[in-house]
């Protein structure tokens, strides 16, 4: 490929990637607004945001502080057990 079209190709998925980010943004902080319906008929409107998005986005700005985490520890000596150890 030519180092244009690679260097273009690049700068789209940048864009695209960025567009995303600004709409899970969007969604998980200012929220959607979803009509309400009685009888039928719109009759006003709701916001709603999106828990699952927010979390996803602290996630990514600080790994650190809010990724999902397990601790295992070991103490003693590591046994390498194999199907003839076992007869």
């Amino acid at each position: 490929m030519y180092p244009l079209v690679k260097t273009s190709n690049t700068i789209a998925s940048i864009a695209r990637l960025q567009a995303a980010e600004d709409e899970a943004f969007r969604r998980a902080v200012e929220g959607t607004e979803e009509p309400v319906y009685h009888k039928g008929k719109v009759c006003g409107s709701v916001r709603r945001y999106s828990d699952g998005l927010l979390t996803l986005l602290l996630k990514a700005g600080d790994p650190d502080k809010y990724a999902d985490r397990s601790k295992v520890t070991h103490q003693g000596a590591v046994l390498h057990l194999t199907v003839e150890n076992m007869r």
